[in-house]
């Protein structure tokens, strides 16, 4: 029974879908077995669709959350609070965004300019670097040439000196930012003595032009002469006399290279030396004198030379390493011919100091060979040497920009190959940083705040209207929940109660059960005229007969009163979902034409009993120049009529059955029922209503832009890719009471009603055309009306799209699920056939299968009515008061070994005291049970019914339940119980 309201609505998976069916098919709400209303309202997987055939599986496709998740009565108020403080934390969240972006795209773009700057500071700084390298070669390329063309004959050398070459090498290292440079001409052994005695004739003489030169400081322990060192010698000087060009590092040329000239820091003390001698620099000699071997012409190769960084004796370490740079003299004559060679001195840091401006700080220099690193920090333009090694800022690295200072086609292949690399440095990246990402900060956080207090007014201006908003919404769930439990609860006792006194009346008067079956059969799909007619039949026999026919009568009077309850309550349910764009559908491939005719033929009768003309015309789909080949009946052949209006579906062209809609049947019916029933309603006897169907075939301009569109099908796991093929119409005309133009503009509307005593007797709910509007949207179609006045008649018009679905065109797994078994649908099954099957299944298992059944309600006239009725079916029922007692019996049921007797069926009500039916179905499952449990329930919102199912329950009924409709779901599922003999049945 009713108990307190728990849960409230919550959007569905179809809401998702924009409430569309392109691409995609919903199945929050799946029908039940009946009629459309009951679609609207059971919670299956669908007519055939998605259902398990698994007895404990629960048949649930619905995305809903479970009663536990969803909110209390006070969710509404809840909602609001959540949502203000989640657009709280929003607006927090986007000032901390906006800030953060704000003050990360100022620094970033600061980084970028600094970055940029650097480019262009690193690629001038190189680029001057190199300048300065190739201008000091340049000088003592200038010196060499000097003393190649003063002396130009090779055979004056050694013997050769230039006047007022200091002077020349003092310009000469100005101009070249040089720190000193000497010259040495190339001796063999057997030059030497001539060559010291000429040197010493030299230094005499400049000593008497230049008093300021002291010979005496030329003089070594062992006297004048060429010297090279050996510590181990004992004399003072370690120095000795050389005078065979024996190099102690094991040379193997034996050549004598000593300082003659030059212009150096403590050039004194180094005159005469063999700079052979030595191993670095000898090194470099030797891959001069090699080079120079290879020349055939003196523009073939620059065999100039350098070698590795080394720090001078002469010059503070603090200064950095410096490097030594020979060039070899070529007489003028024989410009192959080695003869000597000019060394000049370079100073690192002297080239770095120029390479930048004087406002450019925090770089970082590597100047690096082959085997050694140095590090120098630019600090206002000035280099300052920091030490041995790369030690730049590894954060940097991705910003060095390196150029070669010493190329392979300027110096010898055995030169040291020099290498500068500039990186920036946390100091430099501080001088382009500012406080404007602060200030942005600062500026976005103020916005927010503003934002925020801007919010709060606001928020307290319309809290008022959106809390009466809420609670009127509130209000209505709470409505449509209270008044469809209170209302089908009561229904459901009687309609089953009319349903048993059917039974008994029939029985009674001595009738068999099936006669009392297919008078049912008349009553549900409302016949009167043919129920009426055999009443009056009978009454001429006896009595009795009529007595019978007359109780007969009322009851199914009162059964229809009660239907049409439903019906309202259903359509309030439809107008809900509509109104929330979550309308369920179920997409198959729908024999369109099939459905028009089988939802006429259900009208025929009232039509007839209210003597209302009614016709169906498919002729209109006819196009005159169709082969005459291409008509037959479509269940095995047949001839197009030519005179007659076409009324029935079989005289149609292949080319117009291949034509199928894509969407739900069972809801393009309710369409169609609707408004061929408001036609009945609205057009008085003697009247005339026509079904015109017709087909507006595409344009080749339409075909040309139409696109495959993809389509999911239920209980098909193929998807379909097909093309629109134009519009169906269906037309439905009368000659009622027709309408002014503003009422056709209205006619949509949810609630409208017109002249609703005088056409309509004070029924209805004026929701079903609104409802059919919202169907036909939801398959992409339209649903319009015309009048032409008052008194005039009206024709409303459904459009929906076509598709060419020939049979060979549909997926392969839906072929065979058509041939695995019978379907519960009007999609691609043939309405006859399908109620053939199911009378066959129904006759075949409802009547020799004995179920055993446990009916769980608290109602007790509820229990007793539906034993009564399933126990004439010839089904063993037992009762329970609630849930708690339901799971005790099913616990007993399942005993052990063979004397186990589970319930085949269990019908579960929803609202009980102690325990509710969803809790007690779960517990059921808990225990093992695999009984085909079905929810009987007067709650039929979507998330009630979802709960149901989610806590075991295979298929939901709403209240009230009819008894056809739970034998046709045992026939689909194969519920069997105990096989009974044909004797046991009599």
């Amino acid at each position: 029974m009713m108990d307190e309201v728990k849960f409230q609505s919550t959007p569905t998976a179809a809401a998702a879908n924009g409430g569309g069916l392109k691409g995609s098919s919903s199945t929050t709400d799946s029908p039940g077995v009946g009629s459309d209303d009951n679609r609207n309202s059971s919670s299956g997987s669908g007519q055939a669709s998605s259902r398990h055939t698994s007895l404990s599986s629960s048949n649930n496709n619905t995305q809903s959350l479970s009663p536990e998740e969803q909110c209390h009565p006070s969710w509404p108020l809840s909602k609001i609070v959540t949502a203000r403080l989640l657009f709280g934390l929003l607006l927090t969240a986007v000032g901390i965004v906006l800030a953060f972006e704000a003050y990360s795209f100022l620094t970033k773009s600061e980084a970028a300019l600094a970055e940029t700057q650097f480019a262009s500071i690193a690629e001038r700084a190189l680029s001057s670097a190199q300048a300065i390298v190739l201008r000091k070669r340049k000088g003592a390329v200038t010196l060499a040439s000097v003393y190649a063309n003063v002396h130009p004959h090779a055979r004056d050398w050694p013997n050769v000196a230039v006047d007022g070459i200091p002077e020349i090498m003092k310009h000469v290292i100005d101009t070249s930012d040089g720190r000193g440079t000497a010259f040495m001409p190339m001796l063999q052994p057997h030059q030497v003595a001539d060559w010291e005695l000429f040197a010493y004739n030299y230094y005499t003489s400049e000593q008497q032009r230049r008093p300021p030169l002291n010979l005496t400081l030329f003089n070594s322990s062992f006297g004048f002469g060429i010297w090279a060192r050996d510590p181990t010698l004992n004399n003072t000087d370690k120095r000795y006399h050389d005078t065979t060009g024996e190099s102690p590092w094991g040379s193997p040329y034996t050549f004598l290279a000593p300082v003659f000239q030059g212009q150096a820091p403590g050039m004194p003390k180094v005159r005469l030396w063999n700079y052979h001698a030595d191993k670095s620099r000898g090194i470099m000699m030797d891959d001069i004198y090699e080079c120079s071997q290879k020349l055939t012409t003196f523009a073939d190769k620059s065999c100039s030379a350098i070698n590795d960084a080394f720090f001078l004796i002469a010059i503070p370490q603090s200064n950095g390493p410096a490097a030594f740079l020979q060039e070899p003299i070529y007489p003028a004559t024989t410009s192959t011919n080695l003869t000597g060679f000019v060394v000049s001195v370079i100073l690192w840091s002297d080239t770095l100091e120029q390479v930048v401006a004087d406002e450019v700080s925090g770089v970082d220099c590597i100047l690096n060979t082959a085997t050694q690193s140095f590090t120098y920090h630019i600090h206002q333009g000035v280099a300052t040497y920091i030490g041995k090694g790369d030690l730049h800022d590894p954060d940097y690295s991705h910003f060095g920009e390196t150029i070669v200072l010493t190329g392979q086609d300027l110096f010898t292949e055995a030169s040291a190959t020099y290498n500068l690399t500039l990186y920036p440095s946390a100091d430099y990246f501080h001088v382009y940083s500012t406080d404007n990402p602060k200030v942005a900060t600062i500026g976005a956080a103020c916005i927010i705040v503003f934002t925020s207090i801007a919010f709060l007014l606001y928020d307290a201006i319309v809290r008022r209207v959106v809390r009466d908003k809420q609670a009127i919404l509130d209000a209505k769930r709470q409505f449509m929940r209270f008044v469809s439990h209170e209302v089908r609860t009561p229904l459901n006792s009687v309609v089953m109660g009319l349903k048993l006194l059917q039974e008994e009346i029939v029985t009674l008067f001595g009738a068999t059960h099936g006669q009392q079956q297919q008078s049912s059969s008349l009553v549900l799909d409302d016949n009167h005229g043919n129920s009426r007619n055999d009443t009056t039949k009978r009454t001429t026999t006896s009595t009795k007969e009529a007595q019978m026919g007359a109780l007969t009568d009322l009851s199914h009077e009162i059964i229809g009163s009660a239907e049409s309850a439903v019906a309202v309550l259903n359509d309030l349910l439809n107008y809900d979902r509509i109104e929330r764009g979550d309308l369920p559908l179920e997409i198959s491939i729908v024999s369109i034409w099939k459905v028009i005719e089988a939802t006429f033929a259900e009208f025929k009768v009232p039509y007839q009993a209210k003597g209302v003309k009614f016709e169906l015309d498919f002729s209109q789909l006819i196009d005159g120049g169709e082969d005459q080949s291409n008509f037959g009946d479509v269940e095995g052949g047949g001839v197009r009529p030519t005179a007659q209006p076409i009324k029935s579906c079989k005289h149609l062209p292949r080319s117009a059955l291949e034509r199928r809609v894509i969407g739900d049947s069972i809801r393009i019916s309710q369409v169609i029922r609707n408004l061929v029933s408001n036609a009945m309603k609205f057009t008085p006897t003697g009247g005339n209503v026509t079904v015109m169907v017709s087909w507006v075939r595409p344009t080749q301009h339409d075909e040309s832009k139409a696109s495959l569109e993809e389509f999911s099908l239920n209980n098909c796991p193929d998807t379909v890719k097909l093309k629109q093929s134009g519009k169906l119409l269906v037309a439905v005309k009368d000659t009622g009471a027709g309408m002014k133009p503003d009422q056709v503009q209205n006619l949509f509307r949810p609630g409208v009603q017109f002249d609703v005593n005088e056409l309509q007797a004070g029924k209805g709910s004026g929701l079903g055309l609104y409802i059919a509007k919202g169907i036909c949207e939801h398959h992409c179609g339209t649903l319009t009306a015309a009048s032409d006045g008052r008194g005039k008649g009206t024709t409303i018009t459904m459009s929906l799209p076509l598709y060419h679905v020939p049979d060979e065109a549909l997926p392969e797994s839906l072929k065979r699920l058509q041939l695995g078994k019978v379907q519960n649908s009007t999609s691609l099954l043939s309405t006859e056939k399908l109620q053939q099957a199911n009378s066959s299944l129904s006759a075949s298992n409802r009547w020799n299968d004995s179920l055993r059944i446990l009916i769980v309600d608290d109602a007790h006239m509820n229990r007793k009515i539906l034993t009564k009725l399933l126990g004439n079916r010839g089904h063993e029922c037992d009762q329970a008061e609630n849930g708690v007692e339901a799971v005790k019996m099913v616990k007993k049921s399942l005993g052990s070994g063979e004397s186990a007797e589970t319930y085949d069926t269990i019908l579960m009500d929803y609202e009980m005291p102690i325990k509710n039916g969803p809790d007690a179905v779960k517990d059921i499952r808990a225990l093992g049970c695999d009984s085909f449990v079905i929810g009987v329930t007067g709650n039929i919102l979507p998330e009630d019914q979802a709960h149901f199912k989610e806590c075991g329950a295979n298929w939901v009924f709403p209240k009230p339940l009819r008894i056809e409709d739970l034998e046709s779901i045992w026939d689909e599922y194969g519920i069997t119980g105990r096989r009974r003999s044909v004797e046991e049945n009599a």
